[in-house]
């Protein structure tokens, strides 16, 4: 796993792993001149990596084989999961997402959210105890499923427990009418954790609102967020203070 987590990273941020290049380093060869936005750890995230430049594949314990086409961006070549012990994107919520990012995440269609997806309206209610309290009306994506299926939500006092033992399947059978319905249109799941949905591991990153957006190494602003975290690239935990220095490790 730590392999695995080693070669990820060493993608990410820029060694020659696999054939990225950043955003930045586009800016300077077409420009011929340096740019103004030069990236830091403070600002560096998936959105800064430009789509791979060639076919390719590794190896990834745990996760089998991982291969790519030219063009594919790489917030769609990996997932949550395998960053689960190094920048925990688990741990975070949409709202949260938002607030690192200054994006309104929860104003993106429903259908861009993935894990979503494959969750029925009772999974929902399970996830977000207080949606289930709320009359249907409150939830036009649910209410739209509920008449899809015949379910009479007419009056749209209705809570929405009563009637989610009913309605079969799950948000997906909304089908491209998602696109008419905003993530925040049903209460409650901006603050939901990813690793409370069920299957998250498997989530792609551009398949969370926002997280391609979220720098990748931040200890300073996202320690609410991230814990320190030691990969076999010479990186450690810093002590915050005067002194910032590595210890009890060795570099290679």
């Amino acid at each position: 796993m730590h392999r695995c987590l080693a070669i990820i990273t060493a993608l990410i941020i820029g060694v020659t792993a696999l054939p990225f290049a950043t955003k930045a380093q586009v800016d300077v060869i077409d420009n011929d001149a340096p740019t103004d936005n030069e990236l830091t750890p403070n600002t560096f995230s998936f959105d800064d990596i430009e789509p791979i430049q060639s076919h390719g594949s590794f190896s990834a314990p745990g996760w089998g084989s991982i291969t790519w086409t030219p063009g594919t961006p790489p917030e769609q070549l990996f997932t949550v999961g395998m960053f689960l012990d190094s920048f925990e994107f688990q741990n975070l919520s949409l709202n949260q997402i938002g607030d690192i990012t200054g994006q309104s995440v929860t104003d993106a269609p429903l259908s861009s959210f993935g894990p979503v997806q494959n969750l029925t309206v009772s999974q929902l209610v399970s996830l977000i105890p207080q949606l289930g309290q709320l009359p249907v009306s409150m939830s036009p994506p649910i209410q739209a499923l509920a008449q899809q299926q015949g379910i009479d939500t007419a009056l749209g006092s209705v809570a929405i427990k009563e009637i989610s033992p009913r309605i079969q399947g799950t948000i997906s059978q909304l089908g491209n009418s998602q696109t008419e319905y905003s993530i925040s249109q049903i209460p409650g799941l901006e603050n939901v954790a990813l690793k409370q949905i069920p299957d998250w591991e498997n989530a792609q990153i551009a398949d969370i609102p926002g997280l391609s957006s979220v720098p990748l190494i931040d200890p300073l602003s996202l320690k609410d967020y991230f814990i320190p975290f030691d990969i076999p690239f010479g990186m450690s935990p810093c002590k915050v203070g005067k002194e910032c220095r590595e210890f009890n490790i060795d570099n290679t």
